[in-house]
């Protein structure tokens, strides 16, 4: 029993001299805890995990509402135009404050008032571009009327008998066919440029011909 109490003296005597010691000189601060190099069973510890949040989770906070409409004011500050009409400038302000909202990387740069009207400019600038680029309802029109007339002509091409200027199948069948035909080539296309390429048009007819024998059988 002496001997074990002795023991026990011995190792904790320097605990308790190593208390008494002043604040600075014991305390290890939390970042000497986390670069200090493994020894014994403190190197078998599992690995600490860090969560980091999202880039964009600012966007999805309670408050982000309140300082989107307080947003939209400034920006009507900035643009409004006299002669316009409201229904025009909300929408642009609706434009230009989702440009914004969208090309900000946290919520003190989204509501920096400082840099509102350079920020502001240059998202004019890019809907603009984007606007140019876009084609119109007028011109995806256009497009459909002239690709509805090419599937007309290669159905009647394929359907006609050699010698004869009469096709087999009647134009108004072929003009239905050949509307069909259209719409499932616009809604399988990608963008408008591949809807509108001459050049895979029979490919992609004879896919879309080819699928619909597979179906029936």
């Amino acid at each position: 029993i002496f001997c074990q109490v002795g023991f026990a003296l011995i190792f904790l005597a320097p605990l308790s001299s190593s208390f008494t010691n002043n604040n600075t000189s014991t305390k290890m601060g939390l970042t000497q805890i986390m670069t200090a190099p493994a020894s014994g069973s403190f190197s078998m510890a599992p690995p600490l995990t860090v969560v980091r949040k999202s880039a964009d989770a600012w966007k999805s906070a309670s408050d982000v509402t309140l300082h989107r409409q307080q947003m939209r004011k400034a920006i009507f500050v900035l643009v409004q135009q006299k002669g316009q009409s409201a229904k025009l400038q909300i929408r642009k302000i609706k434009a230009l404050e989702a440009c914004l909202f969208a090309s900000a990387d946290s919520l003190g740069q989204y509501i920096d008032r400082t840099s509102l009207r350079l920020r502001v400019r240059k998202a004019t600038e890019q809907l603009q571009e984007q606007a140019q680029s876009k084609p119109t309802a007028s011109d995806i029109a256009t497009e459909r009327r002239r690709v509805t007339l090419q599937v007309l002509k290669l159905l009647q091409a394929r359907f006609a008998k050699k010698g004869l200027s009469t096709p087999v199948i009647g134009k108004p069948a072929l003009l239905q066919m050949s509307q069909q035909l259209e719409v499932s080539l616009f809604r399988k296309s990608q963008s408008l440029e591949e809807y509108r390429n001459t050049e895979t048009l029979r490919h992609r007819l004879l896919d879309l011909l080819n699928g619909a024998l597979a179906q029936r059988c």
